[in-house]
């Protein structure tokens, strides 16, 4: 199995303000040809702690399409709106995180993903 490396970047980093845009760039290094449907970007948010796990995506933005990476790094410019709620938040008994997620959706083989923890203020 060849080695894919998957790189977020972030413009202004981690830490995004609810409602304002956000943009970034999605590296992806690949070991040799890659066959890919879609490169998606994914966020969504998740607790943890006491009772019940929920998660939700908020958003699926398609970034980029096969039918093949090249072997190589490949870029792919993102840019959406930060949704309004809800914030991240830390206490004793439950967290909440989001979570920005690259997948790429490859026919008849196993998603390749890559996940980013973001706060959203």
């Amino acid at each position: 199995m060849s080695t894919t490396q998957i790189d977020i970047e972030i413009h202004g980093g981690e830490a995004i303000l609810r409602g304002t845009p956000v943009t970034g760039v999605v590296r992806i290094d690949a070991a040799k040809p890659l066959k890919v449907r879609r490169v998606m970007l994914e966020l969504s948010w998740e607790t943890s702690g006491r009772g019940d796990r929920d998660r939700e995506t908020s958003l699926e933005l398609e970034i980029g399409q096969g039918p093949e990476l090249p072997v190589g790094v490949s870029q792919f410019v993102f840019e959406f709106e930060a949704p309004l709620a809800p914030a991240s938040y830390t206490g004793r008994l439950i967290k909440l995180f989001w979570e920005l997620r690259v997948r790429l959706d490859r026919p008849m083989a196993r998603d390749i993903k890559h996940d980013v923890e973001v706060e959203l203020l």
